[in-house]
């Protein structure tokens, strides 16, 4: 089944690294929503969010990313369209 969520991808002010934030996600926005992934290539955000939905077993792969907005080298937001993790019987 094809879902989607919005992420944020942003540079921490405290050390200049940038992460990934999956908003508004039971298992990866973390239990006070403050969880976080660090983004090691920034010139492939779509593999590393790939990456980080199959081993947490919520997606088998992303189909699309779409930049809904940011303020370059900040911030900004995707929206990811992903099929669903399939448990294997």
């Amino acid at each position: 089944m094809r879902k989607n969520l919005i992420i944020s991808v942003f540079v921490a002010q405290h050390n200049l690294k940038q992460y990934i934030h999956f908003n508004a996600h039971s298992l990866l926005s973390g239990r006070d929503h403050n969880l976080n992934f660090p983004l090691k290539n920034p010139n492939n955000i779509f593999q590393e969010v790939e990456d980080i939905l199959r081993i947490n077993l919520v997606a088998e792969n992303v189909a699309k990313m779409t930049k809904l907005n940011g303020e370059n080298g900040v911030y900004w937001d995707f929206r990811v369209e992903y099929n669903e993790w399939i448990e294997s019987k």
